[in-house]
């Protein structure tokens, strides 16, 4: 029997996700893992150094471990890479109760915006919300969908088999309503205003609480200390705080932002940030502190400086 579970894995020092080409990957990859373990999609938001996802499976770890295997393969190859990728441990929660699961995929759906990446849930390209409600909200798929299976593996590494269901944006991407299960998201909601009234709290207010509260569930309140596994807790206030889209900054370069400039501005020609030295990864520290202004947490994780043990 499948069973709702909040899944997270986490790379807290370290950028997993560079450029727009390990983002698409990362979503076909989840997107096939899904097919290759009979397992659902509600829910995901990929993100720079993490990523969450609300599924239905009979075996959570199965997937997950499908999903990491192959992205973790495509990430080591491309960059010159060796070994596991992200922290060792994956948070697995299982769900019950439906306010308890609304909330859940509500702070999935809004993890960009938490994160400071954009004003709103929507405006996140990386996340199940700008598919879900796409009628009523005025919105339509892609042009030029990609639909036929010779077209589709050219965006993919070596696949066995592709669901006759799933289809691609013109650009390379799963669309997620071809694999991701949005009419069961959309019935936890019922109607589109509730959806957006969801999607406009912020994530300190009680209501959150309150409503499971109400439960008899063996699942945890969900909280962003739940979910957030790794953030400390200064961050987890900052989130609650200025988790409502108001202090999203657009010029506030972003890890991808970071990383590109590293990749194709800085290093040499045919180098990554995990073939050039210490003092070398010290010396574009500093450049990147002077010249970026950024947060020294942000300039490390870009340049793969991890300081913490990596038993994890």
């Amino acid at each position: 029997m499948k069973r709702l579970y909040h899944i997270i894995l986490t790379s807290h020092e370290e950028v997993v996700r560079r450029d727009e080409e390990d983002i698409r990957h990362a979503t076909n990859f989840l997107a096939l893992a899904a097919f290759r373990t009979e397992t659902e999609v509600l829910a995901d938001s990929i993100m720079s150094t993490h990523l969450h996802t609300v599924v239905a499976s009979e075996n959570p770890w199965a997937f997950i471990r499908s999903y990491r295997m192959s992205y973790t393969k495509y990430f080591n190859h491309k960059y010159g890479r060796n070994g596991r990728l992200g922290e060792k441990k994956i948070y697995i929660l299982e769900l019950d109760g439906l306010n308890h699961i609304v909330t859940c995929i509500c702070y999935v759906l809004k993890n960009g915006v938490h994160h400071l990446q954009s004003p709103t849930a929507f405006s996140y390209r990386d996340c199940t919300a700008p598919f879900l409600f796409m009628k009523e909200l005025g919105k339509s798929r892609p042009s030029g969908i990609l639909t036929n299976i010779d077209d589709i593996k050219r965006h993919l590494p070596r696949v066995r088999e592709i669901p006759k269901n799933y289809v691609m944006s013109s650009d390379g991407y799963f669309l997620r309503d071809s694999f991701e299960d949005i009419l069961r998201v959309e019935g936890y909601f019922g109607k589109v205003n509730n959806f957006l009234h969801k999607m406009a709290m912020s994530p300190s207010d009680q209501r959150w609480e309150n409503e499971q509260l109400s439960e008899d569930t063996r699942t945890p309140l969900i909280t962003l200390e739940v979910l957030e596994r790794g953030f400390s807790d200064e961050e987890i206030i900052s989130m609650k705080k200025k988790g409502d889209g108001y202090y999203y900054r657009p010029s506030a370069p972003t890890d991808l932002d970071i990383c590109k400039y590293i990749d194709n501005q800085l290093l040499p020609q045919g180098k990554t940030v995990y073939s050039i030295s210490d003092k070398q990864k010290i010396f574009y520290l500093n450049h990147l502190l002077r010249t970026k202004q950024i947060p020294l947490a942000q300039a490390k994780r870009c340049l793969a400086i991890k300081e913490k043990s990596d038993k994890k």
